[in-house]
């Protein structure tokens, strides 16, 4: 019964530094999983960080494009009111060049015609001769 009582006892011994051994080999992969699972976190936040600035940057970016689109319009808006008011400006001066013509042409109507003097016929004939 020793040799049984020895077997069993290498058996047993054997199984144990087996279940040590998976063990280690556990605690190994627990400690590769935790590393992998922090890098993973620090990526993630890094990433987040990175997506973060780059929003804040498309963001300034807009907020430029919107003010320079802002003072071009208001530029145009400007350009726009100057060019009506010139155009204003020359109709009324049209407008009133046009009464001023009118004034003139309705008053050279009513203004008697000189009176041309004939010369008598026969100073016509001598000229005609």
């Amino acid at each position: 019964m020793r040799a049984e009582g020895s077997t069993d006892s290498q058996e047993k011994d054997k199984l144990q530094q087996e279940l040590e051994e998976t063990r280690k080999t556990a605690d190994k992969r627990q400690a590769m999983l935790d590393e992998l699972a922090i890098d993973v976190a620090q990526e993630k936040s890094r990433h987040k960080e990175e997506l973060s600035d780059a929003w804040l940057q498309h963001e300034k970016e807009v907020l430029g494009v919107r003010a320079r689109a802002r003072e071009e319009l208001c530029g145009l808006h400007e350009d726009k009111n100057r060019t009506e008011e010139e155009i204003r400006s020359q109709l009324r001066d049209e407008k009133a060049r046009t009464r001023e013509l009118e004034s003139i042409q309705q008053t050279g109507r009513l203004l008697p015609q000189p009176c041309v003097k004939q010369q008598p016929r026969q100073n016509q004939t001598r000229l005609a001769a």
